[in-house]
């Protein structure tokens, strides 16, 4: 893996232009934005924006159902057991990607992102939290089911107790709980 300056453009042959002229072929690309949602080279003619903090439409956090599958995001949820995340998400885009699973039409997508947000609006949660999953334990068994991965048993007892010092010492309290139980 290499570390690029930012993307200028990206031609369908897969050839890569940085902003410093240097240019690449390359199989994949990951971007990297920290905490940062910026895709400043990503063109979609107004299917995928980025507006306080939600990129959207994405269905399960992951691909714009007009793009789908050949479009995808990986780790843009907030607040969860990140790397069992990226990994389901990451096993999921190849096996969609490989036909092993398919995609609900667009219309199915759309609907359920529709949904998505409307909830949120309903329970009065701000646009900036939509990919805040946090404590929504059916979107990661959800994400496990669709790529046949199993959550070893101290994994899986890691994540709840996770789940429980983010409940029971807020934001500055679980992260020293969660290292007293299982180191640093």
């Amino acid at each position: 893996m290499l570390g690029f300056p930012q993307i200028n453009y990206v031609s369908k042959d897969g050839t890569i232009t940085f902003q410093d002229g240097i240019t690449v072929d390359a199989d994949i690309i990951f971007h990297c934005t920290g905490y940062k949602l910026q895709y400043p080279f990503l063109k979609t003619n107004g299917i995928v924006t980025i507006q306080d903090k939600r990129i959207g439409p994405l269905y399960k956090h992951v691909f714009p159902p007009q793009l789908a599958p050949k479009l995808s995001f990986v780790s843009i949820p907030e607040q969860s057991f990140t790397f069992s995340i990226i990994e389901c998400q990451s096993r999921w885009i190849a096996h969609t990607l490989s036909k092993k699973v398919s995609l609900p039409s667009e219309e199915e997508m759309l609907g359920e992102v529709e949904k998505y947000y409307e909830e949120m609006k309903e329970k009065g949660i701000p646009e900036h939290l939509t990919h805040y999953i946090g404590f929504q334990t059916n979107y990661i068994d959800w994400m496990f089911a669709q790529t046949g991965m199993v959550m070893d048993q101290i994994t899986k007892e890691m994540f709840e107790y996770f789940v429980h010092c983010q409940m029971v010492g807020g934001i500055d309290g679980y992260i020293n709980a969660f290292q007293q139980k299982y180191g640093k």
